[in-house]
């Protein structure tokens, strides 16, 4: 298998007469997270830019750019504990949470063919040690071979799967995507990125050696995106010795007003444990057996860029329940709705009002979630919100169960007043 990995990452590299090309372009189709939850087109393009800082950078001027964000929460979270039918007084607990943040990018080019991104975290509570309050996000250098072929090498986010509030196929970064904070960052790891144009379809080649001891544990991972008319088709694969070897699709594209996503993951086996047994713990795995997982949706986004939705379905063929450990392979669905008013037109940026709910439910052992949210901002910097997370399931439940001793409470009410945040 290792000569055959070999061989081909040489076929990627040699004479492919490919058109000059912008890596960076890939990352257009970032644009709508980016746009997810903005009201207003000045916000929308301004967050393009901070969000999205891999613009191709002309002229001596602009040969180095920075920015980032900086956010602030100063609120409390009201919480009952009791099933909703026995609420009869003020909250069971009161917690302040204040929050204070800062993202901060730097996009370096020396010369066209060479560039060094990175971008830094720093976060309260400030308690005096490096690794509880700052962390490098991403850290890494690209540069090419005659505009052939594209290089990136470094701590760097991979680009893997097409969901939106749910992943079926990523299983090479290192943190999942949060359907509830999807303005969050997904963490990946120190990876190779090699990647190769062929007219409009890409080959790539990721090597992921992060915190690996030996050459062999590098994980491989090659994908190929095609484009036929105005739909994406991808295929991939995540091999690795010691790990179960892994499939993934992908497609996209347009249904008239709507964009279509979806993504499906196959595996011959598992890398995680399940419970057969749970007082004594005994633990099975999955072997010899295919394991499916998969996911599909579409997204909305209208002509003035204040409203989304998304809708998602997903189905995890490695969940497994707390409440029935024999229940492996769960349904799972989502819906988001964002909607955005501009209160005085007249002014840039002030007198917004958001609003957003987003549900997440489990069919499989009937549990969910709804967020729903209010926000305005009166003025620009300064916002106040009022949101609440209400949970349904038995405590055993897929979004109810948090621990052997701990169960999430089944209302919690949030007010927010947010000061002093934006992009730069």
């Amino acid at each position: 298998m290792r000569a055959g990995l070999i061989l081909f990452t040489l076929l990627l590299i040699i004479n492919l007469g490919a058109q000059e090309f912008d890596p960076d372009s890939l990352f257009e189709d970032m644009d709508e997270d980016s746009l997810f939850g903005l009201t207003e087109e000045e916000a929308v393009e301004e967050e393009e830019v901070t969000e999205s800082p891999l613009e191709s950078l002309e002229g001596e001027a602009d040969k180095f750019l920075w920015g980032g964000r900086i956010y602030s929460d100063l609120g409390s979270s009201f919480v009952w504990n009791d099933e909703l039918s026995d609420l009869d007084g003020w909250a069971d607990d009161t917690v302040w949470y204040p929050q204070f943040g800062l993202d901060l990018y730097f996009d370096a080019r020396p010369n066209p063919n060479f560039r060094v991104f990175a971008k830094a975290k720093a976060f309260y509570p400030f308690d005096g040690s490096i690794e509880n309050c700052f962390s490098i996000h991403e850290l890494f250098t690209d540069f090419n071979y005659d505009n052939k072929v594209y290089f990136r090498i470094g701590k760097q986010t991979i680009n893997w799967g097409v969901g939106y509030l749910f992943k079926a196929t990523d299983k090479l970064n290192l943190s999942p995507l949060d359907p509830t904070n999807r303005d969050g960052d997904i963490e990946g790891p120190l990876a190779l990125k090699i990647q190769v144009p062929l007219g409009v379809n890409t080959i790539y080649l990721y090597g992921v050696a992060n915190e690996i001891e030996h050459p062999e544990d590098i994980t491989y991972a090659p994908k190929v995106e095609f484009l036929i008319g105005n739909w994406e088709l991808g295929g991939g694969g995540i091999l690795n010795p010691s790990l179960t070897p892994k499939g993934a699709v992908f497609v996209t594209g347009p249904m008239g007003p709507l964009d279509f996503f979806a993504e499906a993951l196959f595996q011959y086996g598992s890398d995680l444990d399940f419970f057969s047994q749970v007082d004594p713990p005994v633990f099975e795995n999955r072997e010899n057996q295919l394991v499916f997982s998969g996911t599909t949706g579409v997204f909305f986004r209208d002509a003035e860029k204040r409203f989304v939705a998304i809708g998602q379905y997903w189905y995890d063929g490695e969940a497994q329940s707390a409440d029935d450990w024999s229940l492996t392979g769960h349904h799972f669905a989502g819906l988001s709705l964002q909607k955005g008013f501009l209160l005085q037109p007249e002014k840039s940026r002030s007198g917004i009002l958001n609003l957003s709910l987003l549900w997440l439910g489990d069919f499989s052992d009937g549990s969910g979630m709804i967020l729903p949210e209010i926000e305005w901002e009166p003025i620009e910097y300064a916002a106040i919100a009022l949101g609440a997370t209400l949970r349904y399931g038995n405590e055993l439940s897929y979004y109810r169960y948090g621990g052997p001793e701990y169960s999430m409470a089944p209302l919690e009410v949030k007010l927010s007043l947010r000061l002093g945040y934006g992009n730069y």
